[in-house]
C-alpha cells in the first residue's frame, strides 16, 4: 500500500524558539512535515520558489507591513502556496489586511498547538481559519459597512500608514520610524498628517495618545 503523501510547510520566523515549537506541534501529525525554516523575510521568496510548500506559516513580526506586502507577493508567486499567518500582532488591527492581501487564516501565537494545526488542515481542504472573535468583527463589518458609533477605524489607514501609528504607539521617535522605514523624516511627517486626518484627531498630542492605548497591552480603546 502507498504511503500517504505529507503536506509540505514552510516557517517563515525570526525566533527559533517558536520555530522548534510549531515544528513539535506539526510534525506530530503522520500527514503534516516542515519542509524547512526562514529566519528573514527577505528570502521568504526564494525559499518557497526552492521547496514549494503546500502551507507558508509567516510571523509577520516587526515591520507589519513588509509581512502584508510578502503576503501580496507569495499570492501572486505562488498561487498553489496557502499563507496563514500566526503572530504576536494584535489581530485586531492586522487580521483583516492579512486575509485582503491574500492570506488564508490568522492566529495568535499565544494559541495553542492544536488550533495551528486546525488552522492548517482548515486551510489545506481550501477554507480560511480566522478566530470566532475575528469572524463576528468582518460579520459586524459587512453588515453595517460604516461608522454608525462615529469613532474612528483604523481599517482605513494605510499599511504603511499602520505602521507607522504602531510605532508611534510603541513610543518611537520620528526619526527612529523614519531610519526603521528607511525613509525620511519629512516622509514620516506625512504619514502622520494623514493618519490624524483619517482617523480625525486634532493634535500630535492625541494621535499618540491614541496610539498607545491601541498598542500597549491591557490599555486597548477605541476612543480617545
Amino acid at each position: 500500500m502507498a504511503r500517504k503523501l505529507k503536506h509540505s510547510i514552510l516557517v517563515i520566523d525570526s525566533h527559533p524558539i517558536w520555530q522548534r515549537g510549531i515544528a513539535s506541534s506539526v510534525e506530530s501529525h503522520p500527514d503534516l512535515r516542515i519542509c524547512g525554516h526562514v529566519s528573514n523575510l527577505s528570502h521568504a521568496l526564494e525559499s518557497i520558489r526552492r521547496v514549494r510548500p503546500d502551507v507558508v506559516i509567516l510571523d509577520i513580526g516587526v515591520g507589519p507591513a513588509q509581512g502584508i506586502e510578502l503576503i501580496k507577493s507569495i499570492v501572486v508567486q505562488f498561487p498553489e502556496t496557502a499563507v496563514l499567518v500566526v503572530s504576536l500582532n494584535d489581530e485586531a488591527l492586522y487580521a483583516e489586511r492579512a486575509i485582503r492581501a491574500g492570506a488564508k487564516g490568522y492566529l495568535m501565537k499565544q494559541d495553542s498547538g492544536d488550533v495551528l494545526v486546525t488552522a492548517i488542515r482548515q486551510i489545506l481542504r481550501g477554507g480560511v481559519y480566522l478566530s470566532s472573535r475575528m469572524r463576528e468583527v468582518l460579520l459586524n463589518k459587512a453588515l453595517a459597512n460604516d461608522q454608525a458609533n462615529g469613532e474612528a477605524n483604523l481599517s482605513s489607514l494605510s499599511d504603511r500608514e499602520l505602521e507607522v501609528f504602531m510605532l508611534l504607539g510603541s513610543g518611537k521617535l520620528n526619526r527612529e520610524i523614519a531610519k526603521r522605514m528607511k525613509v525620511s523624516v519629512k516622509t514620516i511627517d506625512a504619514y502622520r498628517e494623514h493618519i490624524k486626518q483619517k482617523l480625525r484627531l486634532k493634535n500630535a498630542m492625541q494621535l499618540i495618545r491614541f496610539a498607545v492605548l491601541h498598542t500597549q497591552p491591557g490599555l486597548h480603546s477605541s476612543r480617545i
